[in-house]
């Protein structure tokens, strides 16, 4: 009788040891699901958030003609290049142009992102004017494109807002 009541002590002990591997074994992958799900929502809130803002920008740029309406780079509350809606104006393009990143960032409230802003003729994709050129090291970006007038040619405003 002796001999049964240990075997059944082992089984016993045996059970609770491989009950307590797997009860760990879950709990780890559990773990692992939370963070990595975590880890994904957090990165798809930033996400959104840059998508929005780029949206916003170029949104801005094409349909606004800017705060003040005769904005030059030293008097600017919010750039615009719209002369009327779609149709952008020469001289305030070059103004956008020749504005710093540190104003461009300040006036659109995207200080923690880096910016890229192109102009494209549509038909031969060579450049208007681009500002900005992304790295290697980008772990997010979200672009927004526009279709708008410039002079008499059709061209494209590609902003892209990237970390």
């Amino acid at each position: 009788m002796g001999e049964e009541r240990l075997k059944r002590g082992q089984a016993v002990v045996i059970d609770m040891i491989v009950a307590t591997g797997i009860f760990i074994l879950i709990t780890v992958i559990l773990i692992i699901s939370l963070n990595y799900y975590n880890q994904k929502l957090a990165r798809d809130i930033e996400y959104n958030d840059m998508a929005q803002k780029s949206m916003f920008i170029a949104d801005t740029l094409v349909f606004s003609p800017g705060i003040p309406y005769n904005w030059t780079t030293s008097n600017y509350v919010l750039p615009g290049l719209a002369r009327d809606d779609r149709n952008l104006s020469y001289a305030k393009l070059l103004n956008f142009t020749n504005l710093t990143a540190d104003q461009i960032k300040d006036a659109f409230k995207i200080k923690s992102y880096n910016y890229t802003f192109a102009v494209r003729y549509q038909h031969n994709n060579s450049y208007v004017t681009r500002v900005g050129e992304f790295t290697d090291n980008y772990s997010l970006i979200a672009s927004s494109r526009r279709t708008v007038t410039y002079g008499n040619e059709t061209v494209y405003i590609d902003f892209s807002v990237w970390k």
